[in-house]
């Protein structure tokens, strides 16, 4: 999935701005160009950034979760790229399941591995089937969001 960034929405309105002030056709053609130049460049940026095949995501959790206390899991993110990059990760949690953050957010450098941990309560005992994995993150210059789901289920 591919999904604008407050950057590129922003450049966006530029235009607009501009055209509620000056109207003139000229402006008008300026504005369209403006914004066919954005669109050029927003098509470079996600050319030139990582695809989401070149990061992998691995659940990393104990087999036994204890009752009703924080239990730390996470997962290992590597960058197969070539550049940095900004992320957020989230999983699909089991009702039953209590966890301390919706996403876990950084930055991992090119061609690296890191490994993240947040804390989750189970709430009731039982079998718990914890769902798909999600990473989300900026192009190179930041004008737009990719988005790769793994689908993984860990009882």
């Amino acid at each position: 999935m591919i999904l604008p960034t407050r950057k590129l929405l922003y450049f966006l309105v530029i235009p607009v701005a501009v055209l509620l002030v000056l109207r003139s056709p000229m402006t008008v053609y300026l504005a369209a160009a403006y914004d066919l130049g954005l669109l050029v460049l927003a098509i470079v940026d996600l050319v030139i950034s990582p695809r989401p095949a070149h990061l992998d995501l691995q659940r990393q959790m104990p087999r036994l979760l204890s009752l009703g206390t924080t239990n730390k899991i996470g997962w290992e993110l590597r960058n197969l790229s070539r550049f940095p990059v900004s992320f957020e990760v989230t999983e699909d949690v089991p009702e039953g399941v209590e966890r301390e953050s919706e996403r876990v957010a950084g930055e991992i450098a090119a061609q690296s591995r890191t490994e993240l941990r947040y804390g989750v309560r189970p709430t009731k005992r039982g079998l718990f089937e914890f769902g798909n994995m999600y990473v989300r993150y900026r192009t190179v210059l930041g004008l737009l969001l990719r988005q790769r789901r793994f689908a993984a289920t860990t009882p």
